[in-house]
């Protein structure tokens, strides 16, 4: 494994060169459609979305918690809160919703407080997505 590793890093290191250079060299002169110019205006929110969302729902390992969570920071982010106040509220909902859940939610009240911590921001990323699109 290891006297591959420079192959690797070299494939790794050609792709993400490609994927950066290829569109400066497609596309020269400038982009006048509208439409494909709030394509690609939106679609760093997309790809956010799309990595972050499936975290969030399974982040606290029972997906209704992960929904009270969910539904608290994008309220929240809707109404312009700040990213903290976000996460914080998110997390203690997400607490809340254990502690009053069935008992397999209950057990997970033994999760380790930077785990929760770590759902509780993702979910507030999304939540801050919601506050950029807003």
């Amino acid at each position: 494994m290891t006297a591959n590793f420079p192959i690797y890093l070299l494939v790794m290191a050609g792709v993400t060169y490609l994927i950066r250079m290829l569109p400066l060299t497609i596309f020269r002169k400038e982009i006048k459609s509208t439409f494909i110019k709030s394509f690609l205006h939106y679609v760093p929110f997309a790809v956010l979305g799309a990595m972050t969302i499936p975290d969030v729902l399974y982040s606290t390992g029972d997906m209704r918690t992960a929904a009270v969570g969910l539904v608290v920071a994008v309220f929240l982010a809707w109404k312009g809160k700040s990213l903290l106040t976000v996460a914080l509220a998110a997390c203690a909902a997400v607490l809340v919703a254990l502690a009053f859940g069935t008992t397999r939610a209950r057990a997970l009240l033994r999760v380790p407080p930077l785990a929760m911590l770590a759902g509780g921001l993702g979910i507030a990323a999304v939540a801050g997505l919601v506050g950029l699109l807003h």
